[in-house]
């Protein structure tokens, strides 16, 4: 049976690297600004942490792969832990298909209990595909990571607080809208909660069989939608 995983390595040849590597060094006899370098470095760092995570992520290869020194690195973000720190809050930024987001999105266009129902679902599945897998496994592996990792703490705190405050802005259109019944509990914790069912999938993701992650979408979805008293039709 295919992995659900997906590749965690990428597919790049050494021939690939190679051009990624020359392509990133400056031309001969320019200079690239601060900001310029700042970028390059995210770049090649969310690559990096893409493959590798934070745990195992390595300044020494987004060196070689960027072609920015180690004392510019030093300059621009003090040490490895604020590399990470910034590419994590690169990735973050650029997560524009984030579920919280998404559903904010829709809140205002959904018709009925029904199709927000389905969306749910469509929302769970999409939790379950190989890049999803990947994401949420690079997550966890940066919360446990943040226990000993000031920076990267920081920026993981004020990311969690800014989703969480996009999922409490939809359940409040949607209260609005008689869509759902939220119950009468502080919109935050609720927000975690939900969040917490998604980070969970990686019990799912570790035990790696087609058919219960599908089982997991709908029992999930079943439990949600009798949560906020979404009546399918």
């Amino acid at each position: 049976m295919a992995s659900r995983r997906g590749s965690r390595t990428g597919s790049a040849t050494p021939s690939s690297r190679q051009k990624t590597s020359t392509a990133a060094r400056a031309t001969p006899g320019t200079r690239l600004d601060g900001k310029e370098t700042a970028e390059k470095v995210l770049t090649h760092a969310l690559r990096e942490l893409d493959k590798h995570g934070a745990v195992n992520f390595s300044l020494d290869r987004v060196i070689d792969s960027s072609g920015v020194s180690r004392s510019s690195i030093y300059h621009l973000f003090g040490n490895r832990a604020g590399v990470i720190a910034h590419a994590e809050a690169r990735a973050i930024t650029m997560d524009v298909s984030d579920g919280a987001h998404l559903l904010r999105n829709l809140a205002d266009r959904v018709e009925s209990r029904d199709q927000l129902a389905k969306l749910i679902e469509a929302w769970l599945a999409d939790a379950m595909t190989p890049a999803r897998v990947r994401q949420r496994a690079r997550r966890i592996a940066n919360l446990a990571a943040s226990e000993a990792d000031a920076p990267l703490r920081k920026i993981l705190h004020a990311h969690l607080h800014v989703v969480s405050d996009v999922w409490v802005e939809t359940y409040e259109i949607l209260q609005k809208r008689k869509l759902v019944t939220v119950p009468d509990v502080d919109l935050r914790a609720l927000a975690l909660a939900v969040q917490g069912v998604y980070l969970g999938g990686i019990l799912v993701d570790v035990y790696d069989d087609d058919q219960v992650a599908k089982e997991w979408t709908a029992v999930v979805a079943s439990l949600l939608a009798r949560f906020f008293g979404i009546d399918r039709t």
